[in-house]
């Protein structure tokens, strides 16, 4: 059956987004929610974000973390989402050929600091391959960033895994030996990959997250500026 019948949305009024811009804070309650099937649309609408939609993976990833503990509250912000793909069931995702017929998979990464009710930043990050999304991840970071620079540094660094995984695969199929260009919007988080000038300020992040420097000197990945108001991975934050 189809999510908007299963969960009686199939008369819903559309909105734009998938998420209130600023999704209000609600405090669990006693409430007896069991009849309410909000697991089974988490997990419905995860799946969905997983294969094809990365412009609700954000939205997803924020409400999972209330399966054991929503309120109608959530459940609303949940039934937005759907309000949203009743909107949005005509796009798709599309590829096309580089008009010199080159490969270029390119990556970009955001994070969004301490802007959680427990303080912790979220990782964004997508590549694209032929002009379209091919992998994308929105998660919650498991450690507190102390500033916007170690948020955004602590993002490329998960999203260079992500590359290394990806230039692996492409090489095994083409023999794709091109640096894979990461963009991202902070300009301390670059500097800090590419040289550990800061060891002051930087000392104390953990030592997995400066695998990103591992990848940038050995040609694996370039790391590029790109402002804030054009980061495609803000989406996902």
């Amino acid at each position: 059956r189809r999510s908007s019948d299963l969960f009686a949305m199939e008369e819903c009024k559309v909105v734009s987004t998938p998420m209130a811009c600023k999704a209000e804070k609600v405090e669990t309650t006693n409430a007896d929610l069991s009849n309410l099937p909000y697991q089974k649309l988490i997990g419905s609408l995860m799946y969905l974000s997983v294969l094809t939609g990365p412009d609700i993976t954000f939205a997803v990833n924020y409400l999972s973390q209330y399966n054991n503990c929503y309120t109608e509250h959530h459940w609303q912000c949940a039934k937005r989402i759907l309000r949203y793909l009743k909107g949005t069931k005509l796009f798709k995702l599309s590829f096309s050929k580089d008009s010199n017929n080159d490969v270029n998979l390119e990556g970009f990464v955001d994070s969004d600091w301490a802007n959680d009710h427990d303080r912790k930043s979220y990782t964004g990050y997508v590549f694209k391959l032929a002009g379209g999304p091919i992998s994308w991840q929105s998660c919650k970071q498991k450690s507190t960033a102390l500033s916007s620079t170690e948020a955004e540094y602590i993002s490329l660094s998960e999203a260079s895994k992500e590359a290394v995984y990806l230039k692996s695969l492409l090489n095994e199929i083409i023999e794709y030996k091109n640096s894979v260009m990461i963009y991202n919007d902070n300009q301390s988080a670059q500097k800090l990959a590419a040289n550990p000038v800061f060891h002051k300020r930087s000392k104390h992040i953990d030592v997995k997250y400066h695998f990103v420097r591992e990848c940038v000197s050995n040609n694996i990945i370039s790391i590029n500026y790109q402002e804030t108001n054009e980061m495609v991975a803000d989406i996902l934050t």
